[in-house]
């Protein structure tokens, strides 16, 4: 019986020297399955540009470990392009040009696309497995320390999803924080009698949740912007707008085939993405100023 248990960890690293102060933004995800109790042989890092696209990278990468025993040498590689390409939609590409995904394992980048900070690749050089990740920050501190370019390195990071993953049950915590509100709930999750959890499906619905409740604010944004006059709908812009609507229906789809496949419960309650859309044009509505009108 497989298992998961992981968490996404939202970071943003600021990295200091005497002279300049840089950001650099990422998201985590340390994936290595327990088959029957024991670790398994393969363990890979998922960092990503955004959190849904880390999430759906790293249940693609689960769905292939399940689906082939992981070996300590495997004998075919994963197809990294084939798993990241159907995740890297064309709306992702419409909507976000700063896209990007990185894929490590045994501390070395064994994937990329898109343009990722290379700032992290020396941070999972030192991120010692089994240990304290944390203790990473020390370690590229004094590789820079011995290169003669001393820097001061702060971490500052979130959890935005915890996952405990079982065959027979499972239990997604998600913590979301957007321009309105925090949006913190649980789903758990059972199997129906002689059928076991999809754990890469569950990985899949917290992405959903986690994206959808995103576009939420952008589409209540986008209404108000619509009905105000600073949208055309016929624009380019309109017809992204028009784009983000129909990618909330897409999860919505994802999220009920989700609930008809398993029993699922919510704790508080399950996110209404409509009551979402509302509070955001009313958000929208407070600090959104119509556009000036055109001099004759």
């Amino acid at each position: 019986m497989n298992e998961l248990h992981t968490a996404l960890l939202r970071e943003k690293f600021t990295i200091k020297d005497n002279r300049v102060s840089l950001v650099v933004m990422s998201n985590r995800m340390e994936i290595q399955l327990l088959k029957n109790g024991k670790a398994t042989a393969e363990r890979y890092i998922v960092r990503g540009q955004n959190m849904h696209g880390t999430i759906r990278m790293a249940a693609r990468i689960v769905q292939e470990l399940e689906r082939n025993d992981p070996a300590d040498e495997r004998l075919q590689p994963l197809d990294w392009e084939k798993l990241w390409k159907p995740i890297a939609n064309s709306y992702e590409q419409n909507t976000n040009p700063d896209l990007w995904i990185a894929v490590y394992c045994k501390n070395r980048l064994i994937f990329s696309d898109g343009n990722h900070h290379p700032f992290l690749d020396v941070i999972e050089k030192y991120a010692p497995e089994g240990q304290a990740y944390e203790q990473s920050i020390a370690l590229a501190e004094q590789a820079f320390q011995d290169t003669g370019k001393p820097v001061t390195i702060l971490q500052d990071g979130n959890v935005a999803l915890n996952v405990d993953l079982k065959a027979d049950k499972s239990r997604c915590g998600i913590i979301l924080r957007t321009p309105i509100k925090t949006t913190i709930f649980t789903f758990s999750t059972s199997a129906k009698a002689g059928d076991e959890i999809n754990l890469a499906q569950c990985l899949g619905t917290s992405a959903a949740f986690l994206e959808g409740i995103q576009l939420c604010f952008t589409v209540g944004s986008n209404n108000e912007k619509i009905h105000i006059g600073l949208i055309d709908p016929k624009s380019d812009e309109g017809k992204l707008a028009k784009e983000t609507r129909q990618r909330i229906n897409r999860l919505r789809s994802e999220i009920n085939n989700f609930e008809e496949t398993y029993r699922v419960s919510y704790r508080p309650e399950k996110p209404d993405f409509n009551a979402l859309i509302t509070e955001a044009e009313e958000h929208a509505r407070q600090t959104l100023e119509p556009p000036a009108p055109k001099s004759a």
